[in-house]
């Protein structure tokens, strides 16, 4: 396995197959913390291309634990790692869509390159995250939502967790996570960090099995629609992909600076989503909103990317939102 490490050195890129070899050997115990930290580093400094998502995913989808659905489900997630310590929007995001209609299957983690992960925060708004397999079904019956701990579906990957908080660093498991959903959603909205990453996981998301897929970076580097300029979104479906560029006026809606939208926790995350599903005031509901927006034309629910907005206002003035948190906090625990 040293021949691949100096591969990445040299930035060298694997096929599928050597990605995914490589990936148990990260996996697994035959190699000390040191050369995983190296192969880590080199291959985020290479940067990682579509065949080694595919095949790096592929090693750990048939090593999961999957949740068993019928019919489509949406998730909404994002690689992390955009540096801005934004509340959880693709969380608030996953709510509001199930509020209106979609069903959503949300696979996150504590955090690793973030102050608040998506379990942080569901945790202190009141989900179960321990919920099994049963109670994550009724949770999407009842309420529209359900979560996946990502340690619980993928335990193997959580003896990683220390060396990727020590590495400081986005890493090949940043861009992995939102292809792994172990529902296997057909149907993604995703958040993306990094711009390199953009195309590459776009396609293998396809090469995956998705439907359709929504990759979007923000031109501050939000890995969310962000409102504060444009944002890029690349959609990946029926074997091609393409590329659009929307702004905060194209939503007509204000634009909001990201610094308005940062927390210092998952405390104070999970206040700002309450307030904004509540129908609250906070500049986080413009954005929540685009967002959810986005989503409900990923699930096909809406025929284009604006389309759903004076519903999603709708929604969220007469606090369904929060009543739909509500319902999944008491599925998850019942």
């Amino acid at each position: 396995m040293n021949d691949e490490l100096l591969k990445l050195v040299d930035r060298g890129n694997l096929d599928s197959e050597s990605a995914g070899n490589l990936v148990k050997e990260l996996l697994g115990a035959s190699h000390d913390l040191a050369w995983k930290g190296a192969i880590l580093g080199a291959w985020a400094c290479k940067g990682e291309t579509a065949d080694e998502l595919v095949g790096a995913a592929r090693v750990i989808l048939s090593k999961g634990l999957p949740l068993d659905c019928d019919g489509q489900v949406l998730d909404t997630c994002g690689t992390g790692g955009d540096g801005w310590k934004t509340f959880n929007i693709s969380t608030a995001t996953a709510i509001l869509a199930a509020a209106c209609g979609a069903r959503v299957v949300k696979h996150g983690n504590r955090g690793v390159s973030s102050t608040s992960g998506s379990a942080d925060v569901l945790g202190r708004l009141g989900i179960n995250l321990d919920a099994g397999p049963l109670h994550q079904s009724e949770c999407l019956n009842k309420a529209g939502a359900t979560f996946c701990l990502a340690p619980r579906h993928y335990p193997l990957l959580s003896a990683l967790m220390p060396l990727r908080k020590s590495l400081g660093i986005r890493t090949l498991f940043n861009a992995l996570g939102p292809l792994l959903n172990p529902a296997r959603a057909q149907r993604q909205l995703l958040g993306v960090g990094r711009p390199s990453w953009m195309r590459p996981i776009a396609e293998a998301a396809m090469r995956l099995g998705n439907e359709r897929t929504v990759c979007v970076h923000g031109s501050d580097g939000l890995d969310e629609v962000t409102l504060a300029g444009p944002s890029t979104l690349i959609v990946a479906e029926s074997g091609s992909l393409r590329e659009l560029t929307v702004t905060p006026g194209d939503f007509g809606l204000p634009v909001v600076p990201t610094g308005l939208l940062a927390v210092d926790g998952p405390e104070a995350s999970a206040q700002r989503i309450r307030r904004i599903l509540g129908g609250g005031d906070d500049p986080g509901r413009h954005v929540v909103a685009a967002n959810a927006s986005v989503a409900l034309w990923t699930a096909g629910i809406a025929g284009d990317w604006k389309e759903s907005l004076p519903r999603i206002n709708s929604i969220l003035d007469s606090g369904k939102a929060l009543e739909t948190l509500e319902r999944w906090a008491l599925a998850s625990n019942g």
